[in-house]
């Protein structure tokens, strides 16, 4: 469980670019597609707006670590098969 944890955290890092203790749906997306993913921004605040519990348009580590049990793909995040 620790071992999950650390992961989790290290992983919030990469996608936090900036260090500010959030994941905009910029960062989201610049990480997405450095690893291949041509998702659109818009595509990006919905997967975000998923899992923003306190609706203030990023995610934090809770809602990261939320993200990631869902899945973290779109396919989970914003709802079903939607491509």
């Amino acid at each position: 469980q620790n071992e999950v944890l650390e992961n989790l955290k290290d992983a919030f890092s990469v996608y936090d670019i900036d260090g500010n203790g959030s994941i905009s749906a910029e960062e989201l997306h610049e990480v997405l597609r450095s690893l291949g993913d041509e998702c659109s921004i818009a595509e990006c605040r919905k997967m975000i707006g998923g899992v923003d519990k306190d609706g203030d348009g990023t995610i934090d580590f809770e809602e990261f670590k939320i993200m990631m049990t869902l899945g973290s793909r779109r396919d989970n995040v914003m709802g079903g098969g939607q491509r």
